[in-house]
């Protein structure tokens, strides 16, 4: 078990996942989130995040609005998956897969473009990897149907943040917003990477599982 960030936890902790789960509510109204193995809060009994998604300026030209995105562990990956048909429907995609070994160092991998129904399918294949864990995030770029460039990242903090135009981030918004989701909006919106008291896990079969990724999307290390 590799552990890294900013604090080292009892071995206990990791023999019950479900101790490290719940980031609880404590106000009416508040709908608990449930976060990946991978990551976690060291203060979750007065600690708040929310379900739901905040729009931010960019300071990209084409890139120039995003969105960043709180689901709950359950239905993270399913939402990512909405979000990459949905939004990144073109032939090819290109993918940096960036593991961090420690804080704030680690492995980027890269691969241009992969065809779009392949990155689909290998996707749900590491879904395990994906969710879990803690030391990965994964960045996919393409472009819109209406010939609009877009990207789509799943952070190591286990968060979603699509960039893109206007146009996109309104179409974003609405799937979010639909029956299937129903993510509200926020002014401001808390997530873990804005909470210093969090950590990170990773695990031995996560690293294995991360090689054999590159090894099926063909990415090579780039640094």
């Amino acid at each position: 078990m590799q552990r890294f960030g900013w604090e080292s936890h009892h071995r206990s902790l990791f023999q019950d996942r479900r101790r490290n789960l719940q980031i609880r509510r404590m106000s009416t109204g508040m709908t608990e989130i449930v976060l990946p193995w991978g990551v976690g809060l060291k203060a979750s009994d007065t600690t708040y995040l929310h379900r739901g998604y905040q729009e931010f300026p960019q300071e990209d030209a084409h890139l120039n609005r995003g969105l960043v995105i709180n689901e709950s562990n359950d239905l993270l990956f399913e939402l990512f998956l909405d979000l990459l048909c949905e939004c990144l429907a073109e032939d090819v995609v290109d993918v940096t897969l960036t593991r961090f070994y420690k804080e704030n160092t680690g492995g980027r991998h890269f691969v241009a473009w992969v065809d779009s129904t392949a990155i689909h399918s290998c996707l749900c294949k590491f879904e395990e990897l994906l969710v879990d864990d803690g030391a990965l995030d994964i960045l996919i770029e393409g472009t819109h149907p209406s010939g609009e460039p877009l990207e789509l990242q799943l952070s190591s903090h286990k968060t979603i943040t699509v960039a893109g135009s206007q146009q996109l981030v309104d179409l974003m918004q609405s799937i979010l917003r639909n029956e299937q989701h129903a993510l509200p909006r926020f002014e401001k919106l808390e997530t873990l990477q804005d909470i210093p008291e969090h950590y990170h896990l990773t695990a031995t079969g996560l690293e294995v599982q991360f090689e054999a990724l590159c090894l099926e999307l063909g990415a090579w290390c780039v640094d």
